[in-house]
């Protein structure tokens, strides 16, 4: 079988998440990073790994928000967990410039979260020839590139399987 990451935004999604948790896993020197449509709920999560929330930390508005969020980070001393970081993978073809977007719901979403306490972050992954990617973590709400959209789905998640006319990916093997 042979996917297309260019044009399976789907396939895409999960690819980059996955290489965004190793990354941040290996970074951050830890393992409780988590990709969220993993678990069925944050209680789940939670009980899974045995994770003692304060009552100081309001995760009510987290757990109704759980599936929408990329990956979840606990930093914890012996299963009491003392933040939790919210990270949005983003990714981008090298040759295509175009700003980051994010859904206004997604955006709004992350700011209430914010408010509340949760540091929000923005993975973003570039994909580059030759088979290398770069990989850097800034915060969700300084980051320049990134467009608020609005909610409906861009058309490359509406079943559009072929990229913008005029654009051709960069070949991995340098032609």
């Amino acid at each position: 079988m042979k996917i297309d990451l260019f044009t399976d935004a789907n396939f895409r999604g999960y690819t980059m998440e996955q290489i965004a948790r190793r990354y941040l896993r290996r970074e951050r020197e830890h393992a409780f990073i988590f990709r969220t449509v993993e678990f069925m709920s944050l209680q789940g999560l939670l009980d899974y790994y045995s994770l003692v929330i304060p009552d100081r930390l309001d995760v009510e508005p987290l757990a109704r928000f759980f599936k929408s969020i990329d990956l979840l980070e606990f930093i914890h001393d012996n299963r009491m967990v003392h933040t939790i970081n919210l990270f949005e993978v983003k990714s981008k073809v090298f040759s295509n410039r175009d700003s980051l977007e994010i859904s206004q719901q997604a955006y709004d979403r992350y700011k209430a979260l914010q408010r509340l306490g949760f540091k929000s972050h923005l993975v973003y992954i570039e994909l580059l020839p030759y088979w290398r990617f770069s990989i850097d973590v800034y915060d969700l709400f300084s980051f320049r590139a990134l467009r608020v959209r609005e909610n409906k789905l861009p058309s490359h998640h509406a079943g559009k399987k072929t990229p913008r006319e005029g654009f051709e990916p960069p070949c991995p093997f340098g032609q």
